[in-house]
């Protein structure tokens, strides 16, 4: 099957519908705009559905046969629908899908992508070229017992075809009779245990939802499980594959285009080792700082598995380089997500090489490298999460304000801002918490440093959600970054970012709080800190704009603080008594705790409750840590449970978050059900403390 723009292609006539998160649809639009082709967004309240539902393909054939009846006339396969970086950017259906209804998928032959979407399969191709990986056995994983069997473990079962024994070897265990010993167990234990710390992998890949690195034999039992049934729920399925684990290694992407003639095209490569829990934080391009053998034969690599592959369009190898070492771990075949920065810095559009690289003829030709602008000769991405990354927790929720300003100029660099969020917008507790990425150019890496560091200051996203923007800025200013020291465990192993702000700023937030919202003398937490507010301390610039209802009200303004500087601040109302608030680049949740407590149901947004359970003396409660969906409840009413056993879990943006407690507890009462939607800081369940 040809995929491939029609021969009689009018461009002027021609429509591109750009499927995917917005921040990276817009760069894709505006890049079709350029060369004469009207493009368009999926409207924001058409959500896409995800490939893993049952409708799914129905659902993508209804979206794109609307697209196709109003974008007006043309020869068939004018019209073009491009998969962004959504989930059907991966999936071979969605070429099949395209073509069904009319319309030119810019995207590689559905056989190359079903190729990429099996990482497995993709490793088995190179290491039939004699490519470097770090794959431990090829044989798919489907269970635990299979991990056991893989690593060795007593009690699983190989895989591996054994030799039958030799004439007259020892059959018993015995070892008398020539059997393993007490010093022969304890020889297989050590080896076993030399197999930690390994990765396991979906086939389909998918970053922190699909790979898991297991440290010792106790992450079998207890976190593997709850891994592979989150696994199911966010592909479908859980078939995996285990690599070694390689933690000081640098994580480089090698992006390319390969034509139908066979001619490959390597773009700068991007280092993508600024990873937390296998999810892009920060990227760097060109990647520096590696051994100039090792570049030009990860190079090599990437141009001869395009070949093997057949691969036509624009992809990705990624490779994880160990000094004069380099194994390849994974391939996409779309742009990535930060393609955008490898671009700009190689002078190009990764569009017009996407349709070049499909039609393949002069109305397309090869697009030239060009001359890097002097502002783009070393470039930043930083992407934006809705999450606490001190915690590691995901923070989806409201988003009340953001920053007006998407655009920066300096001399000898820039900067652009792509969000998916706009004010007014909720970030879905089911989405997958990626709020858009910041792009910093600048004619050195110094200079880009500074430039981004200093645009982060000016940002502002504050709602109900927490972001990961003052976890960046730390990033940024944190030496071994600057100094380009950095690998790839850096993040989950080294970097430790600030836990909570000085004193002085912590007694600002409850300050804030209660003397914009206390009509009482109470108690108040910032965090997990009791904190005594000092409300006629607080010193406003102009009069604070307050929003939101009686019992759930809401305040933004600006404040001084002590050192000197101006702060902006927005308290978001979670429950009744209880605030997100941001205070400059700080987010912290904020609660009252009244001396005379509300009796009576108070409804709070997204359905939380706020103080209407009134514990019997001796019980305290438990709060939801995130905004989400409770996956299941592990225990029932008056159970004992360990302490640090989960009790519940909650479901958020794809991840399932363990509600546990560091001692014993007996449960009292469970507040709320398995599917119930909950909200950050929500009464789950009442409990009493074990007297040991």
């Amino acid at each position: 099957m040809r995929v491939g723009l029609a021969e009689d292609t009018v461009l002027p006539q021609a429509k591109a519908l750009v499927l995917g998160q917005q921040n990276v649809a817009e760069i894709i639009a505006e890049e079709f705009e350029s060369l004469g082709m009207e493009a368009r967004l999926l409207p924001s309240d058409v959500p896409l559905p995800s490939p893993t539902d049952p409708n799914g393909a129905d659902e993508l054939k209804k979206i794109l046969l609307n697209f196709l009846a109003t974008a007006g006339s043309a020869p068939r396969g004018s019209h073009c629908v491009h998969p962004g970086v959504s989930p059907w950017a991966d999936r071979a259906e969605f070429a099949l899908i395209a073509q069904d209804v009319g319309l030119n998928p810019i995207c590689p032959p559905p056989k190359i992508l079903s190729l990429f979407a099996n990482k497995l399969n993709l490793l088995t191709e190179a290491d039939a070229l004699g490519i470097p990986h770090l794959v431990l056995s090829f044989d798919p994983i489907q269970s635990l017992r299979e991990i056991e069997a893989l690593i060795g473990m007593s009690g699983g079962k190989s895989k591996a075809k054994s030799k039958p024994p030799a004439i007259g070897s020892p059959k018993s265990s015995d070892p008398a009779k020539g059997g393993p010993s007490k010093s022969d167990s304890a020889d297989a234990e050590r080896e076993t245990q030399k197999k930690f710390p390994f990765i396991l992998k979906s086939i389909r890949g998918g970053g922190s939802v699909g790979c898991m690195v297991v440290h010792a034999a106790e992450d079998l039992e207890r976190r593997v499980p709850t891994w592979i049934e989150q696994l199911r729920r966010s592909q479908g399925q859980a078939i995996l594959f285990a690599e070694k684990y390689v933690s000081s290694s640098r994580h480089i992407v090698v992006p390319f285009a390969a034509m139908r003639s066979g001619e490959v095209t390597l773009f700068p490569m991007v280092d993508a080792s600024l990873q937390c829990r296998f999810r892009k934080v920060m990227q760097f391009c060109p990647a520096t700082g590696m051994d100039a053998a090792v570049q030009t034969q990860i190079g090599e690599w990437t141009t001869r598995l395009a070949r093997k592959t057949g691969f036509v369009g624009v992809g990705a190898l990624e490779f994880l380089v160990d000094g004069p070492r380099a194994f390849l771990i994974e391939g996409i075949a779309r742009l990535n997500t930060e393609f955008s920065i490898w671009e700009r810095v190689a002078g190009t559009q990764a569009v017009a090489w996407q349709l070049a690289a499909i039609r393949g003829n002069q109305s397309h030709p090869k697009p030239a490298l060009g001359s890097t602008d002097p502002e783009w000769r070393f470039g930043i991405a930083l992407r934006f999460y809705a999450e606490d990354p001190v915690f590691q927790l995901p923070q989806p929720g409201m988003v009340r304000e953001t920053s007006p300003r998407r655009e920066w100029s300096f001399p000898g660099a820039r900067a652009f801002l792509k969000l998916s969020i706009e004010s007014g917008h909720e970030v879905p507790s089911q989405g997958t918490g990626i709020l858009g990425e910041l792009y910093v150019g600048a004619q050195d890496r110094k200079q880009a440093l500074t430039v981004a560091r200093g645009v982060l200051d000016e940002l502002w996203i504050a709602g109900s959600l927490h972001t990961n923007e003052r976890y960046l800025a730390e990033l940024l200013s944190h030496p071994w970054i600057r100094e380009d020291m950095f690998y790839a465990g850096f993040l989950d192993e080294e970097f430790i970012p600030e836990l909570r702000p000085v004193e002085g700023m912590l007694k600002l937030f409850t300050s804030i709080t209660a003397a914009l919202f206390e009509t009482e003398k109470s108690k108040w937490v910032a965090g997990d800190q009791w904190v005594i507010p000092n409300p006629s301390s607080v010193k406003w610039v102009g009069e604070p704009e307050k929003w939101g209802t009686t019992l759930l009200p809401g305040a933004s303004g600006v404040v001084e603080l002590e050192e000197g500087p101006k702060a902006r601040f927005c308290a978001f109302p979670l429950a009744y008594g209880r605030w997100q608030v941001r205070l400059g680049s700080w987010t912290m949740h904020v609660r009252r705790i009244s001396a005379k407590p509300v009796n009576n149901v108070i409804p709070a947004l997204g359905g939380a409750l706020g103080n209407q359970i009134q514990p019997k003396p001796g019980e305290k409660k438990l709060f939801s840590l995130t905004r989400g969906r409770v996956h299941s409840i592990l225990y029932r009413e008056s159970t004992l449970i360990p302490a640090h056993e989960p009790l519940l879990m909650v479901e958020s943006l794809g991840m399932l978050v363990p509600h546990a407690l560091p001692v014993d507890v007996r449960i009292s009462r469970i507040l709320v059900s398995a599917n119930d939607s909950v909200s950050t800081g929500q009464e789950l369940a009442l409990f009493t403390v074990e007297q040991a």
